[in-house]
């Protein structure tokens, strides 16, 4: 097995108090993850909401109910931050979003 290429997307919505003095700064950032993962099947991790027009988790990983943990789920990690006591991964997906489905040999 081996992991999915991840294209990795920061959208900077602004930067602050910049300190020269201190070497500081604060931002607000994005970060968007997307990769395509071949371990997620149609029907048993994952469906077609039709109602809403989306594709979502299956009712078991969404409550992390299953044991199957095969499907990839990549977690960020900021380094060199100032401890604000704020929750910097408060908008964070705990479990992945399918946003299109993709055949096992590539073709869409």
């Amino acid at each position: 097995d081996t992991w999915p290429t991840v294209e990795v997307t920061i959208a900077v919505n602004k930067i602050g108090n910049l300190d020269l003095a201190d070497n500081s700064f604060e931002v607000d950032f994005w970060v968007y993850l997307d990769w395509v993962d071949t371990n997620l099947v149609k029907g048993e991790h994952y469906t077609y909401h039709a109602e809403v027009g989306s594709f979502e988790l299956a009712k078991c990983h969404r409550e992390h109910v299953c044991d199957d943990r095969r499907f990839f789920n990549p977690c960020i990690q900021v380094e060199n931050i100032k401890n604000t006591g704020e929750d910097l991964l408060q908008h964070a997906d705990e479990m992945p979003i399918v946003m299109d489905e993709v055949s096992r040999n590539g073709d869409e």
